[in-house]
């Protein structure tokens, strides 16, 4: 594999990653593929902090915050050309990228069904709802990585789409389609999982108390009137 190849899988693996930090913003990841682009081509990129701003279209601020919270992540390492007054030189740390699943993902059968199903219920909750072409493949691929996820439980991923409609947390989200779910979907599963276990966990309810119908005393109150 070529050095070209092996960057192109990464940022392929960086951008299709679901489990990257909660603070990391779209600046960072165009900030990392920028550098790993010039040092595919050239070994160290010593850049200034206003070059990358103008490239990226930002202020320097931003750039300054955001390489920040790189080296917090553990991506980027930032060696400091201030004492000779050269620009910073920066090397993206590859081994630390995350870098997500890359293999070909195949539809099921089920998939297309549990798609079909959403968008029908999309149109139960909005009967002006416009789903745009090819909506069925869309979602029959995303709720394909969500099957994988279940293990290949259907009733499962059923469960956990219907609790995410039904808890206002996660509404909005659900009614946009199963993409907008995507990002949240590791909170969602824990917290369907979570509630039901309690569910599971709870007393049962009691059964009411019967009480006994006095018929004697209701044929008197028909005679009395």
């Amino acid at each position: 594999m070529t050095d070209e190849q092996r960057i192109l899988n990464l940022l392929r693996g960086l951008l299709c990653c679901e489990e990257l930090p909660a603070d990391c913003l779209p600046i960072d990841l165009l900030q990392i593929v920028k550098v790993l682009v010039q040092q595919a081509a050239g070994g160290e990129v010593a850049v200034a902090h206003n070059a990358l701003a103008q490239h990226l279209s930002c202020s320097e601020s931003v750039i300054k915050r955001s390489q920040t919270r790189l080296k917090d992540f553990g991506w980027l390492a930032v060696h400091s050309g201030k004492r000779r007054a050269h620009p910073n030189k920066l090397t993206v740390l590859t081994d630390a990228l995350p870098v997500g699943d890359l293999t070909r993902t195949v539809v099921s059968e089920e998939a297309k069904t549990l798609a079909v199903r959403y968008g029908s219920g999309l149109r139960s909750i909005n009967k002006k709802r416009r789903l745009f072409k090819g909506w069925q493949g869309r979602f029959a691929h995303t709720l394909q990585l969500f099957l994988t996820k279940c293990d290949g439980d259907a009733a499962k991923l059923t469960s956990v789409v219907n609790f995410a409609f039904d808890t206002p947390l996660y509404f909005k989200r659900a009614v946009r389609g199963p993409h907008a779910l995507r990002p949240c979907w590791k909170g969602l599963l824990k917290a369907h999982d979570d509630a039901e276990r309690q569910q599971r966990e709870a007393p049962p309810t009691p059964p009411l108390a019967r009480v006994p119908i006095d018929w004697d005393a209701i044929a008197a109150q028909q005679v009395t009137r």
